[in-house]
């Protein structure tokens, strides 16, 4: 606990820009790694949730 009001104050002080800069810096690795993942997804092929080709005419739900 704290015993110096100066001390606590300066600790609020740096916590709430320090926490909003780290903050866009987890928010950008965070996005490059989704990317990153989606761009393997789309690599092997995967077009939706379903895999389902909308080009290819018939339902994902259809047996081949």
């Amino acid at each position: 606990m704290e015993r110096s009001l100066a001390k606590a104050l300066l600790r609020g002080v740096l916590a709430l820009p320090l926490g909003i800069i780290l903050g866009f810096i987890f928010e950008f690795v965070a996005n490059m790694i989704y990317n990153l993942g989606l761009g393997i997804c789309a690599q092997m092929g995967v077009l939706s949730i379903h895999n389902h080709n909308p080009l290819s005419g018939r339902s994902p739900l259809e047996p081949a």
